[in-house]
């Protein structure tokens, strides 16, 4: 395969397994911890607002005001303010899960902030694989609320550590520290 193609499917691959792992968090914090259906509702209304709007929103100004230079956030720099958006809307969440949640909501979503909020404090000393967090996180929430059935799909970590990898944007210690940091952290928590 050319150096052209090689780098298309990197491109996909790093597309495929970004964003779309909230989309898989969010539903899995939605329909697999037991909720309430009026508990379920606010929540689906809630969690959107919180995960995807807001970061989402903050990024795109970034990116218009020229305060982050790629969809990557490739200089490390460039992640902290972010960064601070997502650990913000993350200790809203947090709170929010609290109040209005319950056990397991507050268990999962107490691993997922800790894992962030280590890769967050790092990200001001040293680069580390946000994708990895976040693929690692997810598979490793999903796993614990299915009783580990779908350990095997933590083998689709190795085309992301491949993707960040051939584009670029990691080097191998990022990507292990990505994977390794919100995995023992997270088991510890559940």
């Amino acid at each position: 395969m050319d150096k052209y193609r090689v780098q298309k499917l990197a491109q996909l691959i790093s597309l495929i397994f970004g964003i779309p792992w909230i989309i898989v968090i969010v539903f899995t914090l939605l329909t697999q911890t037991g909720l309430h259906d009026s508990q379920v509702a606010l929540f689906a209304l809630v969690f959107p607002i919180l995960h995807f709007a807001i970061p989402m929103s903050y990024f795109m100004y970034a990116m218009r005001k020229g305060e982050i230079s790629d969809i990557d956030i490739t200089k490390r720099e460039e992640r902290y303010k972010i960064l601070s958006v997502v650990f913000a809307k993350n200790v809203v969440s947090l709170g929010f899960v609290w109040y209005f949640g319950n056990a397991l909501l507050l268990q999962l979503t107490l691993a997922i902030f800790l894992a962030f909020t280590a890769v967050y404090a790092i990200t001001f000393a040293w680069k580390i694989s946000l994708h990895m967090t976040f693929n690692t996180a997810g598979l490793v929430l999903l796993n614990s609320v299915h009783n580990w059935e779908y350990i095997y799909l933590f083998v689709l970590l190795i085309p992301v550590y491949w993707s960040r990898h051939v584009l670029q944007k990691h080097t191998h210690a990022q990507l292990v520290a990505g994977f390794v940091i919100p995995l023992g952290i997270m088991l510890s928590v559940l």
